[in-house]
């Protein structure tokens, strides 16, 4: 009460603690104050792991810090929100890993083409964006939003083939929701330095042995610098690459 006052704007609490724990609360502070306790309950589902609750009194968890040794910080944050928050949600690695990949798809338009300030939006992408604000007022609907992100990425994608300078604006686009979810999503440059240098070399030493058809050195390339965390794109554009 002295840093809330008598009644809190929201409380928060894992399903499992809304009865008896939040029913309790509301009875002591109601009456002792004859007030409404909290104006806004928020209760998420239980993450879980192999089938039972996560929590220190049944020894099923796993530490944030691990993760992290293995995830980046906006794959966990990917795999947490691609269920809705009253979702019971099973944590294992096969889950994190289909993370991984579609967080990758998503980190590969914004790495696309070079950096280019657009203002404003067109009524196509305005239209998309409404649809997202929709899903987050519906109860913070992460996946509808997600899918609405998944929607821009092919249309992205789609107008990088075409050579269409609406790719930028869809970029700006995936960016500005990405933020708005917390991702905190940088372009990953390498015009400057040795190692942009070396990647390109690569690419061209590659690209001429395609060309005289000896194509079991290129691919051999191709596969120990995906090994190295550099994936090569042949595109009709040529060949791009991606850091994953």
């Amino acid at each position: 009460m002295k840093h809330l006052g008598e009644t809190i704007d929201i409380h928060g609490g894992g399903q499992d603690l809304i009865f008896p724990h939040h029913e309790n609360e509301i009875a002591q502070s109601e009456g002792a104050t004859g007030k409404e306790f909290a104006k806004y309950w928020f209760h998420a589902g239980l993450m879980r792991m192999k089938g039972e609750k996560m929590s220190k009194s049944t020894g099923i968890v796993f530490k944030a810090k691990d993760a992290l040794q293995r995830y980046s910080p906006n794959v966990i944050r990917y795999f947490l929100l691609k269920a809705h928050y009253r979702s019971p949600l099973e944590y294992d690695e096969n889950s994190l890993e289909e993370a991984k990949r579609t967080f990758a798809r998503i980190k590969d338009i914004i790495e696309k083409g070079e950096e280019r300030k657009i203002e404003g939006f067109s009524d196509e992408i305005k239209s998309l964006i409404k649809k997202f604000e929709n899903a987050m007022d519906e109860d913070l609907n992460t996946p509808l939003a997600f899918s609405v992100i998944h929607e821009l990425v092919r249309i992205g994608n789609r107008y990088y083939e075409e050579g269409n300078d609406k790719f930028y604006e869809t970029k700006n686009a995936i960016l500005f929701l990405l933020k708005i979810l917390g991702f905190e999503v940088k372009e990953e440059k390498f015009d400057k330095g040795i190692v942009r240098n070396l990647i390109e070399l690569i690419i061209e030493v590659r690209q001429r042995l395609r060309e005289e058809k000896r194509y079991d050195i290129s691919d051999k390339i191709r596969e120990r610098l995906k090994n190295f965390g550099i994936e090569l794109l042949d595109t009709k554009q040529g060949t791009r690459y991606k850091i994953l």
